[in-house]
Parts: C-alpha cells; sequence; structure tokens
C-alpha cells in the first residue's frame, strides 16, 4: 500500500501557536503629556532601563494616549517598566481594530489641520 498524503496539512489553532510571535497592541497614555506621534516613541523608549530590552512599535497616537505593538511574551515586562514611571497602560487589544476603537474614544477628538 503507498503512502497516502493528507488532503491539507494539520494547522495550528490560535491559542497554540508560538505564544513569542503573536502580536499584542496595548493601550498607553503618557499623563500630563500631549505629544506628538514622532516623540510618543522616543518617550516610552527613554523610560524602559538600559538592561531591559524588548522590541516595540508604536502604531497610532493621538494627544497623550497611543496604541503600542508587542510580542506576548514582551507584555508583561513592558507594563512593569513603564507603569513605575508615570505612564499608565490600559487593557491589551489581540486586534488592531479593536485598539483603535479604544484609542478613537481615549485621545479625544482630531485635532484641525
Amino acid at each position: 500500500m503507498a503512502d497516502t498524503q493528507l488532503a491539507s496539512p494539520p494547522t495550528r489553532s490560535t491559542s497554540s501557536a508560538e505564544r513569542r510571535y503573536r502580536k499584542r497592541y496595548l493601550g498607553v497614555t503618557i499623563a500630563g503629556e500631549a505629544t506628538s506621534p514622532a516623540n510618543f516613541f522616543q518617550i516610552l523608549r527613554a523610560r524602559i532601563p538600559r538592561d531591559i530590552s524588548f522590541p516595540f512599535r508604536v502604531v497610532k497616537s493621538r494627544r497623550s494616549a497611543g496604541l503600542v505593538e508587542l510580542s506576548a511574551v514582551a507584555l508583561p515586562q513592558a507594563r512593569r517598566c513603564w507603569n513605575a514611571t508615570g505612564i499608565h497602560t490600559y487593557r491589551t487589544f489581540g486586534t488592531l481594530r479593536k485598539g483603535k476603537v479604544w484609542l478613537r474614544g481615549r485621545g479625544g477628538p482630531k485635532p484641525e489641520p
């Protein structure tokens, strides 16, 4: 009897996927500071101790609120670093769409051009 190939390869569910590569979107506010999107990343980076490193990127920001993309594994470390330095981290979103809805409600109206 010949070896038969499966019709389709087995798939992984999202819950069992490689956890470190799953993106998460973290809602963040910088207390008392209204900042431009360009400065938002610099403020977050400056508040991480030099001996700690994790990749992140600012997806979107409005005034003092922003949405940060990072891996699921880096999430607890990011929360510890930023919450200890006056940056408030809110809930985590699994999809960018849900994070943008949160940001729309947090950042207030769009500034006039």
